[in-house]
């Protein structure tokens, strides 16, 4: 009898050991325990049951996130992690992990607000100007983006490409006139650079000054400068003006550039109707 005894004892200490936690903090428990020993698999076998019995606790919302992010399932990390950012604002925590898991799945706008967070709990802004002037442009935000490429030009006046950089946003947002500003200041500081000509003849065009325009993009074309790039531009420039003998040399160029980069700069339509212009 006394050894019955003892067998029932030990098997019930047996099963008492090996039972699966039940409560919120046992599960809560448990899941941090096996994402410390990285078996994120498991860890997100218990804080799932742990979210569906406190679906806005930190700790489960949290390390679940993290525990997908951890085994790359980055939509699912993302979801999870979005969802603690709702119920804990402007938690730095939160929003680093949020921050890495964004980039992964390339989610401009959450990475963004992310970094706004960063930024709020003590990062210095500098660090994301070009991630944040990037992201904000990827968007259509240029005004945004305009203020970004602003500080990166400040803090590298020599780089040739912030001035590029800063005159395509200004364009993006109407202000031609600024980016023209921008290029003419780029052109005080590195010459009358190619690169610099080009774009100052393309958003010459954008103002409807198509005699500045052309005068400057025939020099370029002219001295076989960036010819291709040019000679697409001076194409454009000299189809939009009322002179048949100027669109006659625009659909020309077309015709060139259509022949030697066929399928690739959708030009068809654009012949087509100097064709029907022209009556040829």
């Amino acid at each position: 009898m006394k050894r019955i005894i003892f067998l029932i004892f030990a098997l019930s200490i047996l099963l008492g050991c090996s039972k699966e936690p039940q409560s919120f903090d046992e599960l809560i428990a448990a899941g941090k325990k096996a994402f410390n020993k990285e078996n994120y698999s498991k860890a997100r076998g218990y804080l799932t049951q742990a979210v569906k019995i406190q679906p806005s606790q930190y700790d489960a919302l949290f390390f679940l996130g993290l525990s997908y992010s951890r085994d790359y399932m980055m939509d699912s990390a993302l979801f999870y992690l979005k969802k603690a950012d709702i119920y804990y604002k402007d938690d730095r925590e939160i929003n680093l992990e949020l921050y890495k898991v964004a980039v992964a799945v390339q989610d401009a706008q959450t990475t963004m607000n992310a970094i706004t967070v960063l930024i709020k709990t003590g990062d210095p802004a500098e660090y994301y100007d070009e991630q944040m002037a990037d992201l904000n442009a990827y968007e259509g935000k240029f005004d945004n983006a305009l203020y970004h490429f602003k500080r990166l030009l400040l803090k590298e006046p020599d780089n040739i490409n912030r001035y590029f950089e800063l005159a395509n946003c200004a364009g993006n947002t109407d202000s031609i006139q600024l980016a023209l500003n921008i290029l003419d200041s780029a052109k005080a500081k590195f010459g009358p650079l190619p690169e610099i000509q080009l774009n100052r003849g393309v958003f010459l065009a954008a103002m409807e000054k198509y005699e500045e325009a052309e005068k400057i993009l025939r020099e370029l074309f002219n001295s076989d400068t960036l010819a291709n790039s040019t000679r697409l531009s001076l194409a454009h420039v000299l189809a939009s003006q009322n002179d048949i003998k100027k669109k006659k040399e625009s659909l020309n160029h077309y015709l060139y550039l259509n022949d030697k980069f066929p399928g690739t700069l959708n030009l068809d339509s654009l012949i087509t109707a100097l064709k029907t212009e022209l009556n040829l």
